[in-house]
């Protein structure tokens, strides 16, 4: 996709036009291939205008979450970290899962800690570990950690990577899930 900035709020994006040109999942064509967004963020929140679109999609359509917005205000020096509030972390997957989700997550931390920044780029790595509720009652445990690459020119992700683990267990139910994922903007 292609993002046309339309309104900032500090130093960040609060309004994109956003212009889907290709957008596959298992390669299936999702609803809002070849659609122009206007996508705002405003109080954490995020409307989108420009197509209908499952709650699963519009979380994937957020211009920001709590990883982007935690970073540190003031300037950090490399092997600086800091932490997520859990309440902030909490809220924001709870509050933005998909309404269909059968996992509530119950607590939760994660620490950011700054890599790497060279060429215009910072690398910044949160590892990010909760518990919480599947559906069925049985528990769930999250392990992963998160990789943000930052234009810090235009202070813009630039990719952001997954990897990690689910563990879940409970009522005869027991297993580990890898994760891995990676979006790149454009």
């Amino acid at each position: 996709f292609t993002d046309e900035i339309v309104e900032v709020e500090g130093s960040w994006p609060s309004a994109v036009r956003r212009t889907i040109d290709q957008w596959t999942e298992g390669g299936q064509a999702r609803p809002a291939k070849g659609k122009d967004l206007t996508i705002r963020c405003k109080d954490g929140k995020t409307t989108i205008e420009g197509a209908e679109l499952a709650a699963s999609d519009r979380r994937k359509m957020r211009l920001s979450n709590v990883f982007l917005q935690s970073m540190p205000k003031a300037e950090t020096a490399v092997g600086g970290t800091w932490t997520i509030a859990e309440k902030d972390l909490l809220r924001d997957f709870n509050d933005e899962a998909d309404p269909a989700a059968t996992i509530t997550l119950t607590s939760g931390k994660a620490t950011g800690t700054l890599k790497k920044v060279a060429s215009g780029k910072a690398t910044v790595v949160y590892n990010f570990e909760a518990s919480g509720d599947v559906a069925g009652g049985s528990k769930i445990q999250v392990r992963v950690a998160i990789t943000i690459e930052i234009d810090t020119r235009i202070a813009r992700p630039l990719s952001i990577r997954n990897e990690g683990t689910l563990d879940i267990t409970g009522d005869g139910v027991e297993g580990k899930l890898a994760v891995k994922s990676q979006v790149d903007y454009k």
